[in-house]
C-alpha cells in the first residue's frame, strides 16, 4: 500500500502539488519507504515536504538498512549509537545498527551505514560504507567491528 501512496505522492511534488500532510506522514513512517520517499522529493526539489519527525540522518540511515535487507531477508533493525571516523579524507557520520534477521534465530549482526555529513540537517548520503557484520554483535566489540566493516580490515 505505501508503494502506491508513495508513487502518488511523487507524481503530485513533480506537478508541484503537495500531498496531504497525513499521507506524507504514513509513508515517511513505514521504515522501508521513508529513504524512497525523501530521495524521490529532493529529485523534485520538494524536500522541505518531508514531515520534520522522520528527517533525520539516523531515519534515513536505518531506512536505507531496512531497503539493503529487504532484498534477500526480512528481520528487525534496532539502532545502537553513531560514530565519527575519517572517511575519504574528511570526518564523516556514520550509523550503527543491531540486525536480526527473521529466519535465523541466532545471534544479532551489527551493521553501518554512511557516510553522513556532520551537519545533521544534511539528511543525503552516498551509502558508500554501508555493511553487515558476519560476527555476532557483542557490545564490548562494537568499535572493532564498526573499523573492521569500515575499513575492511
Amino acid at each position: 500500500l505505501s508503494y502506491y501512496k508513495k508513487d502518488v505522492i511523487v507524481a503530485l511534488a513533480r506537478n508541484g502539488v503537495k500531498a496531504p500532510d497525513s499521507e506524507l506522514l504514513k509513508v515517511a513512517a513505514d521504515d522501508f519507504w521513508r529513504y524512497n520517499l525523501y530521495d524521490d522529493l529532493t529529485k523534485y526539489k520538494k524536500e522541505a515536504w518531508f514531515p520534520a519527525k522522520y528527517a533525520t540522518q539516523q531515519q534515513m540511515a536505518q531506512s536505507y538498512m531496512y531497503n539493503m535487507m529487504e532484498e534477500e531477508y526480512e528481520g528487525t533493525i534496532t539502532y545502537i549509537g553513531e560514530k565519527t571516523a575519517l572517511y575519504d579524507g574528511k570526518q564523516q557520520r556514520f550509523y550503527l545498527f543491531k540486525v536480526q534477521y527473521s529466519e535465523d534465530e541466532g545471534d544479532e549482526t551489527l551493521s553501518i551505514c554512511g557516510p553522513f555529513s556532520m551537519d545533521k540537517k544534511k539528511l543525503g548520503s552516498s551509502y558508500k560504507a554501508v555493511a553487515f557484520s558476519d560476527e555476532p554483535y557483542q557490545k564490548s566489540q562494537t568499535e572493532k567491528h564498526f573499523r573492521a566493516l569500515l575499513y575492511n580490515e
